[in-house]
């Protein structure tokens, strides 16, 4: 499947259906509460690469940084104890300033590392 041939639309619907698989593998093994915020993790992960696919094809530091966000997510997710879910209540603003920061670091990265066009940094 080749997602630069897939319509915004298609990439939603993947997105989505991607998003309630996590949750539903990580409450068989975890709770609701950690399924929940795996799910929307997930989702600001997959919206970020997404968006950002023209640098994500020819920068190694996107990656990087990508992996690194990820591992912070999962080490959080797995300590912290959530409190009950309340739809979203409680885990959208935590997502929309989690993305928010995640976005502007990795901005800031493809600024700061950019390659110019005769291929020399």
């Amino acid at each position: 499947m080749n997602l630069q041939r897939l319509s915004d639309r298609q990439i939603n619907l993947i997105m989505i259906l991607l998003a309630g698989i996590v949750y539903v593998g990580v409450s068989l093994v975890s709770t609701a509460e950690k399924a929940l915020a795996s799910a929307v993790a997930f989702g600001v992960f997959f919206a970020i690469i997404s968006v950002k696919l023209e640098i994500k094809n020819q920068n190694w530091q996107f990656w990087a940084t990508i992996l690194i966000f990820a591992a912070i997510h999962v080490v959080a997710i797995a300590m912290i104890n959530f409190p009950e879910p309340r739809f979203g209540l409680v885990s959208l603003p935590f997502a929309l300033v989690d993305g928010f920061i995640m976005w502007c670091i990795l901005s800031w990265i493809d600024k700061r590392f950019a390659q110019t066009p005769n291929g020399t940094d």
